[in-house]
């Protein structure tokens, strides 16, 4: 395990910084109204499962297994798990894009199973709160959310506010780079302390979630001083 842990942010920065590359060329002025940094984030998602999941962490993963297996679920029980939801969003994705006004094309399908992949192996590491019960998985999911959804939402505030020191398309490349690295890292994170119960490095986590996370919410720094100042002086 310990392999897995010592590559673990050098294989996510790697990752992030070639979505974040890749998004370069893209010519949108909203981030997330591309559609390359959706399909890269969905890609490094999954080649974060097969080296750092899968490869690196195989050790891990064996004794993850075998206690999944002795709280009832078994590896058909666990693909089931990833296939239902990933079937599920597909649909309601789908149902979202065919109320839309965007037209039919391979890339707009592209988009929605990208998406899927990144909702579906986000959600994976979930699976690891099984056995302890229900009320520890929603805990555990609802802080996920929170987390995740700041830094999605935040995303254009903070590429707004990096255009006034950098090149449009570069302050989108570095949003979408440390967005990137967020998922990457959350996902990980949590695989990490509920997967494979590594809750000795949680100050750890703690420190890699929260430097993306906070650098994503550079752009809401204004509101949130309004915010602070309303709340205390309620002016």
């Amino acid at each position: 395990m310990g392999n897995s842990t010592t590559y673990a942010i050098p294989i996510n920065l790697v990752l992030a910084a070639i979505v974040a590359a890749v998004f370069t060329g893209s010519k949108s002025e909203i981030v997330l109204e591309s559609d390359i940094p959706l399909l890269g984030i969905a890609l490094a998602l999954i080649i974060q499962e097969i080296l750092l999941v899968q490869w690196l962490s195989s050790a891990a993963n064996v004794d993850y297994t075998k206690r999944l297996v002795g709280s009832q679920i078994s590896v058909n029980k666990r693909i089931a798990y990833l296939t239902v939801p990933f079937i599920s969003i597909i649909i309601i994705g789908s149902l979202l894009f065919l109320i839309s006004n965007r037209e039919i094309s391979f890339i707009a399908g592209l988009r929605i199973l990208s998406v899927s992949i990144i909702l579906t192996l986000c959600a994976d590491p979930l699976i690891g709160l099984k056995d302890k019960g229900p009320v520890a998985i929603l805990g555990a999911g609802l802080a996920y959310l929170v987390v995740l959804n700041a830094g999605v939402s935040g995303h254009q505030r903070t590429a707004d506010f990096l255009e006034i020191y950098l090149p449009g398309v570069a302050g989108n490349a570095l949003v979408v780079g440390v967005l990137c690295y967020l998922v990457l890292s959350c996902r990980w994170t949590y695989y990490r302390l509920f997967c494979f119960e590594e809750m000795y490095e949680w100050k750890r986590s703690v420190i890699d979630t929260f430097i993306p996370f906070a650098i994503m919410a550079i752009g809401a720094t204004v509101q949130l001083f309004e915010f602070f100042s309303l709340l205390f002086t309620g002016q």
